[in-house]
């Protein structure tokens, strides 16, 4: 009886301290190296949630928590939930791509655009992942946001999106600055003119614009 009522205590004593590695594994993930001072605690949350949503992948979650920091808390809700809703295909990228930070490029594109973007992003990642690179790492945040919306709107299709993305990603500094003043001026048609154009070096077709 009482070795029965030993092995009884030695079982919940292991079960105990199981739980207790768990709880401090995920506290660990959830807390970042290098955090700036004054970030708040809502923010940290959701930093280790994105780390733990796409595990392959790095999130250096110091500078993601200060990213996040900046954001209105639902917009903060709403941005990182997008990796919770990121497929297979999507989730493995970001943990593949070469890259630079590919996860905190992901949170201004899913800041930027919302599910829509994250739609854009899983279906380029299946096709397509250097038009995926070339998504991430736009700097002309409404560029981006023209994009992903003409591929929302079915203004243009996967194909057409990802030669669009291909062919914006070959441009230098000046030609993309031309590139987002044409797509700016012509909304979800610019990003199809970009598609239907083919723009070699010099780019000619933007350079006349």
């Amino acid at each position: 009886m009482t070795a029965l009522g030993g092995g009884s205590v030695l079982q919940k004593g292991l079960s105990s301290s199981s739980k207790l590695r768990r709880l401090v594994d995920a506290a660990d993930s959830a807390v970042p190296s290098r955090v700036p001072n004054g970030v708040k605690p809502t923010a940290l949350r959701r930093a280790g949630k994105v780390d733990d949503s796409v595990p392959d992948a790095d999130v250096p979650t110091g500078r993601m928590s200060a990213k996040l920091d900046d954001m209105p808390g639902p917009k903060r809700q709403r941005t990182t939930e997008q990796f919770d809703q990121l497929d297979t295909d999507g989730s493995d990228y970001l943990g593949n791509t070469d890259i630079n930070d590919p996860t905190l490029k992901a949170t201004d594109l899913f800041e930027n655009t919302g599910p829509s973007g994250r739609r854009a992003l899983n279906d380029l990642a299946e096709s397509d992942q250097d038009a995926a690179d070339a998504l991430l790492q736009m700097d002309d945040a409404a560029t981006q946001r023209r994009f992903v919306r003409a591929y929302e709107s079915g203004e243009v299709d996967s194909d057409e999106l990802t030669t669009a993305l291909r062919r914006y990603d070959e441009l230098d500094a000046n030609e993309k600055r031309t590139a987002d003043a044409m797509v700016m001026r012509g909304g979800d048609d610019g990003v199809s003119l970009l598609d239907e154009q083919v723009c070699n070096s010099p780019c000619d077709s933007f350079t006349e614009a």
